[in-house]
């Protein structure tokens, strides 16, 4: 069980907010030895003037969605810190792509979560991976 969530969250984590579309030319230009999405996003973020006229209006027009997966995620982070404290400290330091760690630590976590954090890991899950099975 704990298999499938983590494939799910791997996979599907924020993969809806991350297809590149236009911007695969200038991931591969810009980008080169990004290789995880996290730092992909960022790159394009940072070099947004230096994008192709495409990429740049693709890149803005996702910045709404992103800041409300960062939002909403920074919700869970309030709601789980004791358990990200004690069941995940050295995977937010470790991790390439922090958010999916962290996501993943914590839902292999399921059974011990507190209710306010399985409520809102639950909330985030719902609105932004409607892919991913919810903690019960």
């Amino acid at each position: 069980m704990k298999t499938f969530f983590i494939m799910l969250a791997l996979g599907l984590s924020t993969g809806s907010l991350l297809a590149y579309g236009p911007c695969d030319e200038d991931v591969q230009k810009l980008c080169k030895g990004e290789f995880h999405q996290e730092t992909e996003r960022t790159c394009l973020h940072k070099k947004i003037e230096q994008l192709s006229p495409e990429c740049k209006t693709f890149v803005k027009g996702k910045e709404d969605s992103w800041k409300k997966l960062l939002s909403s995620w920074d919700k869970v982070k309030g709601a789980c810190q004791k358990e990200i404290d004690k069941e995940c400290a050295d995977v937010k330091t470790k991790a390439d792509e922090p958010i999916k760690a962290l996501q993943v630590c914590l839902m292999m976590t399921g059974e011990t979560l507190g209710s306010e954090c399985k409520k809102d890991i639950n909330r985030h899950i719902k609105e932004f991976q409607p892919n991913i099975r919810e903690i019960p």
